[in-house]
């Protein structure tokens, strides 16, 4: 009693709907978040000669799984997670600019990299910056910038 058959949401015993059954826990957000990451998993790629993996998001596949700002630091994240990755860069269509996020392991210094060809800054380890380039012209002056940093890169612990 107090259940309708089927498994559908539980009622009163007079036939009301019940509250809520299971309280919104604070994984929920990480695992929408989680969603919306692997709906990217076809825009990266794998540089294993620089050990760099990078990702270009469009705006349509930005405004397609609603992807929010906060929603970017788990994909550049996730990026330097990949085993041998030791620098990671996520380059994000937004409406006036595209916005680069930088992530690095070891001494390569992203802070320096992003101020010296991106208009950015940040730590040694993670900075960000921008374009005012098409998200296809900066990725392909990224892929064109990464060949000076090949020495630095591979010789990283």
């Amino acid at each position: 009693e107090g259940k309708t058959s089927g498994g559908r949401h539980p009622v009163s015993p007079w036939g009301l709907p019940e509250k809520r059954t299971r309280k919104k826990k604070a994984s929920d957000s990480l695992i929408v978040r989680r969603r919306k990451s692997h709906a990217f998993l076809n825009r990266m790629t794998v540089l294993p000669e620089f050990k760099t993996a990078i990702m270009a998001i469009p705006k349509t596949d930005i405004y397609k799984v609603e992807l929010k700002t906060g929603d970017t630091e788990g994909l550049v994240n996730y990026l330097l997670s990949i085993e041998g990755i030791k620098f990671a860069a996520i380059v994000i269509d937004r409406e006036e600019e595209r916005k680069w996020s930088f992530r690095s392991k070891g001494n390569f210094d992203v802070n320096i990299f992003a101020r010296t060809h991106f208009e950015g800054g940040g730590h040694a380890n993670a900075a960000g910056g921008r374009s005012s380039k098409s998200v296809d012209e900066t990725l392909n002056d990224f892929k064109t910038i990464i060949e000076n940093y090949k020495s630095q890169l591979t010789q990283l612990n």
